[in-house]
């Protein structure tokens, strides 16, 4: 599981692929400045090639707290979709796509959080 993600600012907004953005229908996370706020934000994804993209929460008090709550979100809605664990931990060779977003979906989430030098 060598692949990592990490969020790159788009405009105003910053987005964390999880496919190739070049592909049709690539899905990401993206988090944007709310129209007209303070420093409020929303969260927004495209979990599925053939979804709409969802908005998760607005009026979020800043980028880092909508980035933690489109990662949560989407690790929670990839699992119950594919019928598999949201619990984090290393997956096995034979995972699927699913499990493998979820892992490193956790490993964004805990370099965040994690103490320096822990990760």
């Amino acid at each position: 599981m060598a692949e990592t993600y990490r969020w790159i600012e788009r405009g105003t907004e910053r987005v964390l692929w999880l496919d190739d953005p070049q592909q049709p229908g690539a899905r990401y996370l993206a988090v944007r400045p709310q129209p007209g706020g303070d420093d409020e934000w929303f969260a927004a994804c495209r979990l599925g090639p053939d979804e709409p993209e969802r908005e998760v929460g607005d009026g979020l008090a800043g980028a880092r707290v909508a980035e933690d709550v489109i990662l949560k979100y989407a690790i929670k809605a990839l699992a119950s979709a594919h019928g598999v664990s949201s619990a984090p931990g290393i997956p096995d060779e034979d995972a699927s796509d699913a499990e493998l977003v979820i892992a490193r979906l956790w490993r964004v989430l805990t370099e965040r959080w994690a103490p320096p030098g822990a990760t």
